[in-house]
């Protein structure tokens, strides 16, 4: 346990932080790194600090070629995972009963987001302001409002996930130049809804 007001910060090169237990603090923060891996960890009941544009139980912050792979992250006060202006690839997690949204994507670039398990947040995935990102393979559901919602991103790719019982909408896309395809969508307040621009492709 890492104390109530608490915060694990990693920051550097080549880190490997493996098979811990973060427990009601403000929970994991990884900035300014690169070839860095998060892996194996439990988050649980963090209090993300409030006081910026995100605050999740696990922030990556202007960091690359980061994996954050097989992480069990809940009942957080804030966000479970936030990514900011950072590339990474995030595989294989357990997100589930946040507050906020299980997975927040802020200006992230060059991503990979697949086989990840979202649950009991208040969105499963909501990337915004990103580009050249995949989202694939993800199973998102009974989450509050929405399976994945994206708000002036490009270049995504969201492939291959299952998103069902959704109040709102298994994909609120609002963006371009985007590809959807293989996507099994179902039991949501709606299925698939675009506000674009151009260059949309959606395949079965």
């Amino acid at each position: 346990k890492n104390g109530r007001k608490k915060v694990v910060t990693i920051e550097g090169n080549d880190i490997i932080f493996k098979n811990f237990a973060v427990m009601y603090g403000r929970g994991v923060i990884l900035k300014n790194s690169s070839d860095c891996m998060i892996e194996n960890n439990e988050i649980i009941r963090a209090k993300p600090r409030i006081d910026s544009s995100i605050y999740g139980a696990l922030e990556i912050h202007n960091s690359t070629g980061c994996e954050i792979i097989n992480n069990s992250i809940e009942r957080s006060k804030g966000e479970g995972m936030a990514i900011w202006k950072s590339s990474v690839k995030a595989i294989y997690n357990k997100i589930s009963h946040n507050y906020d949204e299980g997975l927040y994507i802020i200006g992230a670039y060059n991503s990979i987001i697949s086989y990840n398990e979202l649950t009991k947040n208040l969105d499963g995935i909501d990337a915004d302001w990103s580009k050249n990102s995949i989202i694939s393979h993800n199973k998102i559901y009974y989450n509050d409002q929405y399976g994945i919602i994206t708000y002036d991103s490009s270049h995504l790719s969201i492939l291959n996930n299952t998103i069902y019982h959704h109040s709102y909408g298994g994909i609120m896309h609002i963006g371009d130049n985007s590809t959807f395809s293989g996507n099994e969508i179902y039991d949501n307040g709606w299925g698939i809804s675009l506000e674009t621009y151009v260059g949309i492709l959606i395949n079965k």
